[in-house]
Order: structure tokens, then sequence, then C-alpha cells
């Protein structure tokens, strides 16, 4: 399988969460305890869902795509809406002495509003709003392994909308600490999806690095997820430059009026800036703005493969404005950190 179909059918924050232990290298020797509170402290500095509770919602103005499908149509439309509400939650369950068992929700709902030519005599309007729903449980087991530490996860997707469950998925993955001080962190892994849209069972390499390049900045790259340079402006204030892959998924009924399910993904590439401020002990209010650019667009009944799509939409780049509020016990940004 190709990555960039890869990269379209994966959760990234499921498989890329566990390569936070990296921190748990600071200091040693460290006991178990501490490596689970470091692992949940690093991750939920970077990324917004991985916090106790994230809500967030993404502005887009109208902008133009192009419609094509399998069959060689093309036609160029507009999308007059486009508007995203995201909530996720995790939630500890279990831990032992070198093991961890938690759960995540995840709900997001989109708004679309679009004309598009489904053949050169018939336009196919909608004009509605789409839930999605995802929950997972993880087992992450810590270890070593040619003196480095390792840390083995498995994990089991549930995901569907508001009318019924539709696909049970998951993946397995190892992620080793190589090099972790005060400037420079760095982790390599590989994660194995098993999903049954899938027949063949997705490889996917890992990686981490964070270098401090001068006093004031750092560069903070997670491979296939995003690559930023980041500077705190106050002890509880933070600005990025840099980019970030995002996606949106979703199941459509009665598409032709038949009973078939079909499903909806997309991959997003969001550049710009990304401005974080603590408020008070646990709360972190996120904005960000730039420039969004969807790589493509695919509708596919539920049991194929990403390749045999029926429709495929390509818009032109366009602006985005997204704002979240997040309830973060560990927050760092009311640290110093010059």
């Amino acid at each position: 399988m190709k990555m960039r179909e890869w990269i379209k059918t994966t959760n990234f924050f499921l498989i890329l969460a566990p390569l936070s232990t990296l921190v748990a290298q600071r200091n040693n020797p460290i006991d178990s305890t501490d490596l689970r509170k470091s692992a949940v402290i690093f991750v939920a500095d970077k990324f917004a869902q991985a916090r106790l509770i994230d809500l967030s919602y993404t502005y887009l103005p109208p902008f133009s795509f192009r419609n094509t499908s399998n069959e060689g149509i093309k036609s160029l439309d507009r999308a007059n809406k486009f508007r995203q509400l995201n909530f996720n939650a995790n939630v500890p369950i279990l831990a032992g002495k070198k093991w961890l068992f938690n759960g995540t929700l995840g709900y997001r709902q989109t708004n679309l509003d679009f004309d598009l030519e489904k053949t050169e005599k018939d336009t196919f309007s909608l004009d509605r709003s789409f839930h999605y729903f995802s929950s997972s449980a993880n087992v992450n087991y810590f270890s070593t392994l040619f003196n480095k530490k390792i840390i083995y996860t498995a994990s089991v997707v549930l995901d569907g909308s508001d009318r019924r469950p539709e696909r049970i998925k998951g993946f397995v993955m190892a992620s080793m600490v190589l090099r972790s001080d005060d400037r420079t962190k760095m982790t390599v892994g590989a994660a194995l999806g098993l999903d049954p849209g899938n027949p063949i069972f997705p490889f996917m390499p890992l990686f981490t690095y964070e270098h401090k390049l001068t006093r004031d900045f750092f560069l903070d790259f997670v491979f296939p997820q995003s690559v930023f340079v980041r500077t705190y402006i106050t002890d509880n204030a933070r600005l990025s430059l840099g980019s970030n892959l995002d996606g949106t998924q979703f199941y459509l009924y009665k598409l032709d009026g038949s009973k078939q399910t079909y499903e909806y993904r997309q991959l997003d590439i969001n550049s710009g800036l990304v401005y974080e401020q603590g408020i008070g002990k646990y709360f972190v209010l996120t904005a960000k703005t730039g420039l969004k650019m969807i790589a493509s667009g695919r509708i596919l009944k539920k049991q194929d493969v990403f390749k045999d799509y029926i429709y495929e939409f390509k818009p032109d780049p366009t602006f985005y404005f997204n704002i979240g509020i997040s309830f973060n016990p560990f927050s760092m940004l009311k640290s110093s950190h010059k």
C-alpha cells in the first residue's frame, strides 16, 4: 500500500502518542510511575487531542474544487460552506508497574454545503451535517532493549456514525528512545495497521526529533505528522510556525438510493501559525491560522480500498482558522522555558 493511502486511513494521534516516553530519559534512574507520568505530560504538550479534554472549531471560507470520478468525468465546482466541530477525551483506566491501559473518545461534526456534477446531465447537491465517532482501547508496555527504553503498544479502534458502528480496526507498534538530553530528543519506531478495509497490512516507519536551535527556538519534527519551529513568548504562551497533517472521515448513507454504505476520506496539510496560551493552571487556549491544502478527498464504498474510489475531490488551497480550548492538568505553559 502506498504511504499516502496509509496516511489517509490512519488516526495519527493513536499511533504517535506512545512516542512520548522519550521524556523519561531526562533523569536516570527513573521508575515506571515517573515514566508513565512523563509520557502523559510530553504527548499532551505536543498534541491537543491527547489532553484530558479538547474542544475545537474549524472555519473555511468558500473555495473551488475539481471533481473527478473513476470514469473520467471532471467538473469545476465550489464549496459554499465547510465547518467542523471536534471533541476528544482521553481516559486513563488501569496502570501497572510496567504497563498502562487507557481509552479515547472522539467526535467530529462536519457541516458541508456544495454542488457537484454527478454526470454531465445530473447534479448532486449536498447541504447537511455528518457525525463521526471513534473510540479506542490502548495497552502500552514499557521495557528496555539494547539498553534503550522502548514501548510496545496495541490498540483496538471502533468508529462509526450517529446511525451505527461501522468498522473495527487496530494497530501494533514499537518505539525506541535513541537520545534524550537537554538539547536533543530522538525516537525511532514502526507501526503495523490492522484494517479490514485494507487487504494489505500497511507498515509505517515512525520518527520524532526535537532539537534546541537557539536559546529561544527549537525544532519539533514528528514523522509523518508535523514539523514546527517553536518559541515560548512568555512562560505561559507559545508561538509555532510550520505544517501538520490532518484529515476528515465520515460515513454516507443512501447516496444513490440503495442500502450501500459509503465512506468519505480526506487528507489535509495545514501550514501556518499556532498560538497557545495557558489560562490558569489547567486550561490551554489554542488558535491556528494559515493555508489549508486538501491533497484530495474521496468517496468510496465502505468495503473497498482507498484506490477504488467513486469520486475524487481536489480543492484549491484555502485559508483556514481554528480555535480550541483544552483541559490539561499537566500543561507545560505555566513553567519557565528560558
